[in-house]
This record gives structure tokens, sequence and C-alpha cells, in this order.
């Protein structure tokens, strides 16, 4: 399993627990077109704030090093790396992978 295809398990997992905090008529659809921020996401912000915090944590766990998704370099990206569901795995796999070489 490659970088990608296990922080999207990942991901997949922490989405979940999500949605397992919201009644079953607003369970959101895990795809990659997702949107996670804007007007067309049905996330509030503490719930954007609470999967960003629960899959950085889980991803730290998982590849046993930090690892930080909402930091300055996330911020100040042209694109918004949290746009919708592939967007993240895109960023998070970069995250994964560059902090991989320090």
């Amino acid at each position: 399993m490659n970088s990608s295809e296990k922080i999207t398990e990942i991901f997949a997992a922490v989405f979940q627990d999500l949605n397992d905090e919201r009644p079953e008529e607003q369970q959101l659809e895990f795809d990659a077109s997702t949107p996670l921020v804007g007007s067309r996401s049905s996330l509030d912000s503490i719930e954007m704030v609470t999967l960003l915090v629960n899959l950085e944590t889980s991803l730290s766990e998982s590849f046993g090093r930090p690892i930080r998704l909402s930091d300055e370099k996330a911020m100040s990206e042209t694109r918004s790396p949290f746009k919708n569901i592939a967007t993240l795995v895109a960023f998070a796999t970069k995250v994964v992978e560059t902090s991989n070489d320090d």
C-alpha cells in the first residue's frame, strides 16, 4: 500500500467517526469530490477543525512522527488543500512524503 492509499484509508476512518456524530439524514459521502470548505460544504467550522485535528493525530500515530496539515504552508497555498477530500489527501500525501525526507 502506497502513502496515498494509506492516507485515504486513515481519512476514511476519521471521516466515518465524524459521520457517527451526525444524524443519519446528515451523513456525508466519503468521495474524492466531497467539498470540505466553502459554500458547497456541509461541514461547519467546528467539524472542519475537528476533522483536521483527528486526521493529524491519526496520521502522526500511523507514520510515527508529527504530521501537521494546518500550518502556515497550508494556509499560503494558492489553491486550498482543504477544498475537497481529493485535495486534502493529495496535500497530506505531500506532507507525509516530504516529512519522511527530513
